[in-house]
Order: C-alpha cells, then structure tokens, then sequence
C-alpha cells in the first residue's frame, strides 16, 4: 500500500482540504475526475482562491491535452476548435447535472474526446459553406491566410498565455465563450455565457467587457 503521501486522496467537499492540496502545489497529484468533482462538489460560489485554483488548473490540463489532439494545420493554427471545445468541456464542468458534467467525473479525457469530435465537424461544415459560398475568393488569396483582423485583440491566438493572469476564472470562462460566438443571453433556451456562468445577462456582459479590458492592458493594447 502506498502512504498518504504518495497516494493522495481527493478532500471531496472539504474546503479546508483543498486549500491544503492548494497550499502544498498538490493537485497534480490527484485525479483530474476527483478534482472536477471536488469543484463540483464545493460549488462554483465557494472560497475564490480555491474555485480560482482548481477551476484554473482543469483548464489547463483540458488545454493541453487537446493542444497535443488539434494539428496546427487547421485554420488560426487550430486555435479555434480548441477554444471551441474548451469552452463546451468547462461549462459543463459547471452544470454537474448535465450530462456532461457528470460524465466530467467519471472520465474527464473520454469525454473531453467527445466534445472534441464534435468541435472538428462544426470546423468541417464551416469550412465547407465558406468553400462553396467564396470559391471565387479562395483562388485570389494566399490558401494559408487565416490571421485575425487587426481590431479583434488577436485573443484566439493568446487567450492561453493571457488567461492565467485574469483574476477571475469567470472572466476566463466568458471570453473563451465569446470567441466562440456564444451570446451573453439567449432568449431561445439554448447556451449562453450568463447561463454558463449561472450570473445574471448584466453580470455576464460585466465580467466579458472586464476580461477583455485586461487582455488588452497585457497585449499592449489601449483599450
């Protein structure tokens, strides 16, 4: 049998134990299934440091184990279907009820594959209707010129480096949604960021207009 030490049980739903994993730079010791439960299970309205701490570092691991999933091929170097289904996977880390969100705690990476699946062929049928609608247009420019427009703050390109240094993991979580194309309020029922975050369309659209403001401060931007 391995000791504590070596084989570090999940805190659960206790508070005081994630801040200790926290304190000792232990979550990569544990599961990322416990630790989405863990967050899941203490609630998104619970101590900052630690929603912060946990939210930020399941962001991290989802980010690099689709880096190493999405070729550099694709267009805007396959950022977007990156941040696509990073922002579906994080959201429902946040709806425990969901589908998603429970299969998250069973097996994150299994899942995170399904929702990665499903971001390639939404890039596929966008890439389709873009080749049959400007066909003519396509032949005039260079095939690999996929780079942003000067005023979108390139924050496809770095919302990686740049989230770590947002003080709120609801920021990070709305501007990944938004550069997925996700409204801040939907009349309709279906995803929107204030229905991700479970905060008011008010609360939303002032945590977004707040990320960005510091995205722009840390590219050097005025804003």
């Amino acid at each position: 049998m391995s000791s504590d030490e070596d084989d570090p049980v999940s805190p659960g739903s206790d508070i005081e134990g994630w801040r200790r994993v926290i304190a000792q730079d232990a979550l990569s010791s544990l599961r990322i299934e416990d630790i989405v439960a863990g967050l899941q299970d203490i609630g998104p309205n619970a101590d900052r440091r630690v929603v912060n701490a946990l939210m930020m570092h399941i962001a991290d691991k989802l980010t690099r184990f689709l880096r190493r999933r999405v070729g550099y091929n694709h267009p805007n170097n396959g950022q977007d279907i990156i941040d696509r289904a990073h922002a579906e996977i994080i959201a429902a880390v946040l709806q425990p009820k969901s589908a998603d969100g429970k299969g998250l705690r069973e097996s994150f990476y299994g899942r995170a594959k399904f929702r990665l699946a499903d971001a390639f062929q939404k890039e596929l049928k966008h890439a389709r209707q873009e080749a049959s609608t400007d066909a003519g247009i396509l032949d005039e420019a260079p095939p690999d010129d996929f780079g942003p427009d000067d005023g979108d703050l390139n924050e496809a390109v770095f919302v990686e480096e740049l989230l770590s240094h947002l003080p709120d993991w609801r920021m990070a979580l709305a501007l990944r949604l938004d550069i997925d194309g996700c409204p801040i309020e939907s009349k309709k029922g279906t995803h929107s960021i204030a229905g991700a975050l479970g905060v008011s369309s008010k609360t939303a659209g002032e945590l977004l207009a707040e990320a960005k403001r510091l995205v722009r401060l840390r590219i050097g931007e005025r804003a």
